[in-house]
């Protein structure tokens, strides 16, 4: 369809062309030979590629140097048709934030020696020089004389360097927002970079690495609600008390462990801090490995990663979600240490420091969430067997 378009759009142009060259007046012998229209041009273009895709390949070459002919007598006519009226002109109405971006405007103008130029029509009030530079404006105004006609343009080597002189200022204004952007920018991408470290090797690990993690999550997290119990007692037996009826709530799978590790407690004589947090380590990771077994057995049997992939789909939502979480933080963050330089404080510095408790927080709720949401889940519960396919009808 497109084709039958093009075919009829290069006949009706053709024919214009023909009906105005029967009404025109007969030219001289030298006179150069008319313009053809863009669309009969295209039309051409469409044929020679047509032809060349549909014929051997070795005359792919002959068709690209037949259009280069065909848009060569059209470029060289609108060239010449701009030489002839004195080149291209670039007006500009305003300056650019950047003095980069106006030399390339006016670079556009003048190309490779052919004629052209460009100028500047600027006003006083423009909003970059009234924002960056709006005493050095009102000096200008009371520079110049005013008593004549106020449509009247103002020429002038000083003004023209107040100007730059106010767009370096603009540019310098900027470099720094941007050098300031990127320091502050480098702290995050730094914990980014070891964020997702973190995150692919949960995605690439196996069956016994996911184990290993979790295992490990809980155990910190035990050590955490033992480091809590300290504030409130200092005797061992207490805080080992304290400390396991904490864990029986947030790990409800590691309970048989953790009663078992606290009754072999009870017959130390000499209790130490040490012992009961080495003791509430050992329970958690015990009831880690209890949990998948619980799994295992509520799996069929072409589930033989369906453990893994609980740990696994438990693991990175914490780390999703808290990821998410964390950079509404820091943007939170980010607003705020400004306000640090009211007290001398170097705003930097505060949101390198705070930056970094920040994620050491992430971190912390990651692991703790994990550990928690994976020795809460019932296996009888959450997980329950697929119904056997339907046999075969014979």
């Amino acid at each position: 369809v497109a084709a039958a378009r093009r075919d009829r759009r290069r006949r009706a142009d053709a024919a214009a062309l023909d009906n105005d060259r029967e009404d025109a007046p007969e030219e001289e012998e030298d006179s150069p030979p008319p313009e053809l229209p863009a669309s009969v041009v295209l039309a051409q273009v469409d044929e020679y590629i047509a032809s060349a895709t549909t014929q051997k390949s070795g005359e792919f070459a002959t068709a690209v140097a037949a259009v280069s002919a065909e848009f060569a007598v059209v470029s060289d006519a609108e060239r010449d048709e701009v030489r002839d009226l004195g080149g291209l002109v670039v007006l500009g109405t305003e300056r650019h934030e950047s003095r980069r971006i106006d030399l390339q405007l006016r670079g556009r103008s003048g190309r490779q020696g052919d004629a052209g130029a460009s100028c500047f029509i600027i006003s006083l009030e423009d909003k970059m020089f009234n924002v960056f530079g709006k005493d050095k404006m009102q000096q200008l105004r009371s520079a110049f004389d005013f008593a004549g006609d106020p449509e009247e343009a103002l020429s002038s080597d000083l003004l023209t360097k107040s100007l730059t002189s106010i767009q370096e200022k603009v540019e310098n204004f900027y470099k720094d927002m941007r050098s300031s952007l990127f320091k502050y920018d480098k702290i995050v991408d730094s914990q980014r970079r070891l964020f997702y470290a973190r995150r692919r090797k949960v995605l690439s690990a196996n069956r016994t690495e996911l184990a290993a993690i979790v295992a490990d999550y809980a155990a910190d997290t035990a050590r955490d609600v033992l480091a809590n119990a300290t504030l409130a007692t200092a005797q061992p037996l207490d805080l080992a008390r304290a400390a396991t009826a904490q864990l029986q709530l947030m790990f409800p799978a590691a309970t048989l462990a953790i009663d078992a590790e606290i009754t072999a407690l009870l017959d130390v004589a000499d209790l130490r801090p040490a012992s009961v947090e080495a003791a509430l380590a050992r329970a958690a990771r015990e009831g880690v490995s209890l949990q998948i077994d619980a799994i295992d057995a509520k799996a069929d049997t072409d589930d033989t990663d369906l453990a893994a992939a609980v740990m696994r789909f438990m693991v990175l939502r914490e780390f999703d979600r808290g990821w998410k979480d964390h950079l509404t933080s820091l943007e939170l963050l980010r607003e705020a240490v400004g306000f640090q330089a009211l007290s001398q404080r170097d705003p930097y510095q505060e949101w390198v420091i705070k930056s970094n408790e920040e994620f050491q927080r992430l971190s912390a709720a990651i692991y703790r969430f994990s550990a928690i949401t994976f020795l809460s889940l019932d296996p009888d519960v959450a997980l329950v067997k697929r119904p056997a396919p339907p046999r075969d009808q014979p």
